[in-house]
């Protein structure tokens, strides 16, 4: 069986023991949640046992416990390594300014597609305080279940044998694929999971260990908490106030340019004919002063006192299209 193991590809090796691992480090949390949402819920006693769990989970996956053979992979495998204050300074700056840039990013990209709301009436009769333990240790095993997973098991083996880009591409495809068992996740985010999973695995690659991206994974996920049930908005959510997108605000304004009817702050719009009609009328008048100077510029030189012929013509002409392209 282990010599079987071994002659699968490293891809798929990583694949699935990083999912063996988030299942182990999610799964039962999720399964003492449930149960404490239908049985006292005034009480949030699912938090201790998973707080004992996850700690035993965190020891397990760096390298303790049994069997001893398997310490050392484990160890490697998780890479929960510790660093300088220096590298954790920049590692944690790096980090904050990505996920702030991905946040900016999300104000555009809400311009451009409907992104999904986030409900959350499932959880309007829990008590708020059982409301906030679950949220913040909702947020500490994603942290550190996902990030040994995802950033440790799953993307070291495949960033040593085919280098970071190829790791974080298929661990941040996984990753997004991961959250689709909450109902408002959809294909339309992948691109949203793909950017978070790029700066976490980015950080992780560069510090070789998990504990950057796992402290700003937790932060973020308590930030997200925080801002979809003190404002109502999902963190990938610009504002709780859908905007039109500018494909609807650009087809209103041809709209208003072709029909002459009035625009939304209330000014009549030219109507495209019209705008096109001046224009040319304008780029004529443009062309007509050009002639009128170079024939100027031509009696100068030479000391002619008479237009050349045709030259009074095209005197009249240009100011008949002056006074015409400016008039309403």
């Amino acid at each position: 069986m282990l010599s079987l193991w071994r002659r699968l590809p490293v891809i798929v090796r990583a694949v699935l023991t990083g999912a063996v691992v988030a299942t182990a480090g999610t799964v039962p949390w999720a399964l003492l949640v449930a149960a404490n949402s239908r049985h006292w819920v005034a009480v949030p006693w699912a938090v201790p046992p998973t707080a004992l769990y996850l700690w035993l989970f965190w020891r397990y996956v760096r390298g303790a416990g049994w069997p001893r053979s398997t310490s050392e992979a484990r160890r490697t495998n998780c890479r929960a390594n510790r660093l300088s204050d220096e590298v954790w300074g920049a590692a944690l700056l790096a980090g904050v300014l990505g996920l702030v840039a991905l946040v900016l990013f999300l104000t555009v990209i809400n311009r451009l597609v409907r992104l999904p709301a986030q409900p959350t009436d499932e959880l309007s009769h829990v008590p708020v305080l059982t409301r906030v333990t679950w949220l913040l240790m909702s947020a500490v095993v994603a942290g550190i279940a996902e990030e040994s997973s995802f950033r440790g098991y799953m993307q070291g083996p495949i960033e040593r044998r085919h280098g970071p880009v190829v790791a974080i591409l298929v661990t941040g495809s996984l990753f997004g694929f991961a959250h689709f068992t909450h109902p408002e996740v959809t294909l339309i985010l992948m691109p949203y999971y793909l950017a978070v999973a790029a700066v976490y695995g980015a950080l992780a690659y560069l510090t070789n260990s998990i504990l950057p991206s796992v402290v700003l994974h937790t932060g973020g996920n308590i930030f997200g908490a925080i801002d979809l049930f003190g404002r109502g908005r999902a963190e990938w959510q610009a504002s709780s106030n859908r905007a039109p997108l500018i494909w609807e605000t650009g087809r209103c304004v041809v709209r208003n340019l072709m029909s002459g009817n009035p625009d939304r702050r209330g000014r009549r719009g030219l109507g495209l004919r019209r705008a096109c009609q001046r224009g040319a009328e304008r780029t004529a008048t443009c062309r007509l002063d050009l002639r009128f100077g170079a024939e100027i510029r031509r009696r100068q030189r030479y000391g002619e006192d008479q237009p050349r012929r045709h030259g009074d013509h095209e005197v009249m002409v240009l100011l008949m299209v002056s006074v015409s392209s400016v008039s309403p």
